[in-house]
């Protein structure tokens, strides 16, 4: 069988050779489990986002850059010209440096057919940079969290104001007042703070934006810096 690699597909694509080139490319099918099979959602994991990298073995070219979400947890990639391939699978949360990543060499991809690479297991990366930490602590104006009708606190964090970082809900009471330590990733965050009563319900709100997290040091917002829960209006 002659084997064609993507820059003489493309010379083939210009001279009009379609036809040649159809019967030149085939397919990849592969899935993709998290470690020992956590869910991309579990808090172990806390991805949503994988991205697929095709690069071939023999011109180290990449022929196919493509991201799916986490839960299909299998894809089927087409119109890979023939030849053999590399593969690398990075799982991360949508914005961020991806935190799992699993990879497989010389699958053979023929014409007309679908080369099956099997099930690839994302392993955990060793963070690159030190993260920098946050700690928050909530209070209220007034009085503790059952004077406030407040039973538990949902923490929402924004980083860049667009991608949902953490996302959580905790004991009101927990190390009364509140205190939370969280690792984030050097940026901007906004954070937001729900008060909520027993039945669920919003009770009260607090939130600060801007809020820098810089590598290997601890913004504080606990003490004088803590959040204060204003109870919502009726």
């Amino acid at each position: 069988m002659r084997l064609y690699s993507p820059f003489v597909l493309s010379v083939l694509v210009a001279l009009g050779g379609c036809d040649l080139l159809e019967t030149q490319v085939g397919q990849i099918q592969l899935s993709w489990k998290i470690g020992s099979g956590i869910e991309c959602s579990a808090a172990t994991a806390a991805i949503d986002t994988i991205k697929i990298t095709v690069t071939d073995s023999v011109s180290d070219e990449k022929v196919v850059d493509k991201t799916y979400a986490c839960s299909a947890g299998k894809a089927t990639i087409t119109k890979v010209p023939v030849g053999t391939y590399a593969i690398e699978i990075e799982g991360s949360k949508e914005g961020d440096s991806a935190t799992f990543r699993g990879t497989v060499a010389g699958v053979e991809v023929y014409a007309g057919k679908a080369a099956d690479a099997g099930t690839v297991e994302l392993e955990k990366l060793p963070p690159t940079t030190d993260p920098g930490g946050l700690r928050v602590s909530w209070t209220f104006g007034a009085g503790l969290c059952g004077a406030n009708n407040v039973s538990e606190v949902r923490l929402v964090v924004w980083k860049d104001s667009v991608y949902r970082s953490h996302d959580q809900i905790y004991p009101c009471d927990l190390a009364a007042p509140g205190y939370v330590h969280l690792a984030l990733s050097p940026a901007l965050y906004d954070i937001e703070l729900e008060g909520l009563g027993p039945d669920g319900k919003q009770t009260a709100f607090a939130r600060k934006n801007s809020v820098t997290i810089t590598e290997g040091e601890t913004t504080d917002l606990t003490g004088s810096n803590a959040f204060v829960l204003e109870p919502l209006a009726p």
